[in-house]
């Protein structure tokens, strides 16, 4: 299943020129699901706001039932 949401990330004052690196980071140690896209809609005290797609791992049990 793919849920879109809304992340608030710490922007940890990280340079523009590391930021790419810093949020795919924290979605590595942090999203259990596939990150299919990502954007970043704002910027709110300190925090990166991001609105991303994600592609959430099935698991056993889902697969057996197809739900």
């Amino acid at each position: 299943m793919v849920i879109s949401t809304r992340i608030k990330i710490p922007r940890d004052n990280v340079d523009s020129a590391q930021l790419l690196e810093h949020i795919l980071e924290y979605f590595k140690n942090n999203i259990s699901g596939e990150v299919l896209r990502f954007a970043i809609v704002g910027v709110s005290m300190g925090e990166l706001v991001i609105d991303a797609s994600i592609k959430e791992k099935d698991t056993v049990a889902e697969r057996n039932t197809g739900k």
